[in-house]
Order: structure tokens, then C-alpha cells, then sequence
């Protein structure tokens, strides 16, 4: 036969003596323990901030770099629909020498000139100073622009 609990078996009376109240109130109640810290990060996270910080610092750090070549090439995309683009050109190009290859502000024609023509391996397009010329209705080779904005843009990164 099973026995009953203690408290079922005990009279009433007992339960509610002055010294079982007593010792009841001087019991410290259940209390749930306080929730884990987020703070301080695990070494673990800590990592994770850290490596994508620096991915983000580097993007952020390769966007900045290439900002005047992204505008380079929409101002030469604008050119390009441009029904006489051969002075428009002329000036871009004058600018990305002047900007990102450090040429000098006064650069003369053959200066110019020059520098296509070492850049083209010694060929030097028609397309090259045509402005100037009475009979200036001369098409640009697009390809020849683009492979020379190019090397420029690897030469100005060394």
C-alpha cells in the first residue's frame, strides 16, 4: 500500500502552528537566475567584427580609388553619342593627363601627341588633334580610345 505524504497525513492544526509560520518566513524565496550578458563579446565575434570591418574599410577603400575613373568613363559614354566628339575627347584626355598622370598644365600639341604615341607603341590615330585641322571630320576608333584610357589607368596605379 502506498503511503501518503507527510502533509496529507499531518493534522491541520500542525500546519499552521506559529513556529512552522515562522520557519517558512525565513526562507529565502526561488529566485531565477539573471539572464546571460551579451557584454562582453565572445572572442569569436570579436573576429567576425573585426574581419568585416576591414572587407568593408577595403570596398569602401577600392570605391574611393576608382571614382575618377568611373567618371572618366561617363563622360566618355556621353562623348560618344556627341555628333562632334573629337574636341570633347581632346579636352578629356588632356584632363585624365593632367589629373591622374601628374603632365603639366601647359602641355603643348606634340606634348600631347607624344604621349598617345608612346602609349599606342609608336602609332599616333588620326583621330589625334583633328580639331585643329580645316578638314576635321575624322572618326574616332573607339577601341583606340578605350585601350589607351586604359593604360593610362594602369600606369597611373603604379
Amino acid at each position: 500500500m502506498a503511503t501518503l505524504p507527510l502533509m496529507l497525513t499531518m493534522p491541520m492544526a500542525t500546519l499552521s502552528s506559529p513556529q512552522l509560520q515562522e520557519l517558512l518566513s525565513q526562507l529565502e524565496p526561488n529566485v531565477a537566475p539573471a539572464a546571460p550578458s551579451v557584454w562582453p563579446l565572445a572572442i569569436g565575434y570579436w573576429l567576425i567584427l573585426v574581419v568585416v570591418l576591414l572587407l568593408m574599410t577595403l570596398a569602401g577603400f577600392f570605391w574611393y580609388q576608382g571614382r575618377h575613373w568611373r567618371s572618366i568613363e561617363k563622360k566618355l559614354s556621353q562623348i560618344k553619342n556627341n555628333p562632334e566628339p573629337i574636341e570633347e575627347l581632346h579636352q578629356l584626355l588632356r584632363w585624365v593627363l593632367i589629373t591622374q598622370l601628374n603632365a603639366p598644365k601647359n602641355m603643348d600639341n606634340q606634348a600631347f601627341e607624344q604621349k598617345i604615341s608612346q602609349t599606342m607603341k609608336g602609332s599616333l590615330p588620326t583621330w589625334v588633334n583633328a580639331h585643329y585641322r580645316a578638314q576635321n571630320h575624322t572618326e574616332v576608333n573607339w577601341s583606340e580610345v578605350k585601350h589607351l584610357l586604359q593604360s593610362w589607368k594602369k600606369e597611373a596605379q603604379r
